[in-house]
């Protein structure tokens, strides 16, 4: 129940940083576009981290997240160009892997039962 209870939390209390990011990532087409855009997210979650609201397992979390993104290259600008190009749905994204996932679990549960049927 915990975890499901963080999980919300997490989820809500990063919707607005989710959501001014969504507007910002529409409007890149320099690489220097995507090192502004990464500078504000990483400031914005350095703000959250400095706050003292977060739990000592969401702390660690959220340093995590800022350290591997300040260390991530930049993408060079053919690649910027690439994805300025061809975009990418995210909702759609998301959707298809929550399809996946339940896919993976129907087929695991299908094989448990089978097991099951077998050892009977």
């Amino acid at each position: 129940m915990k975890k499901y209870l963080l999980i919300s939390l997490a989820v809500l209390s990063s919707m607005p940083l989710m959501a001014n990011s969504e507007f910002e990532i529409q409007s890149i087409k320099t690489v220097e576009d995507v090192q502004m855009v990464r500078n504000r997210l990483i400031d914005r979650m350095t703000e959250i981290l400095a706050s003292g609201k977060l739990t000592d397992e969401r702390a660690q979390i959220l340093e995590e997240r800022i350290n591997k993104l300040s260390r991530k290259p930049l993408p060079t600008q053919e690649q910027v160009n690439w994805r300025v190009e061809n975009p990418v749905n995210i909702s759609e994204l998301r959707q298809k892997r929550g399809g996946l996932r339940n896919e993976i679990k129907r087929k695991k549960l299908r094989q448990e039962i089978k097991k099951i049927m077998n050892e009977n």
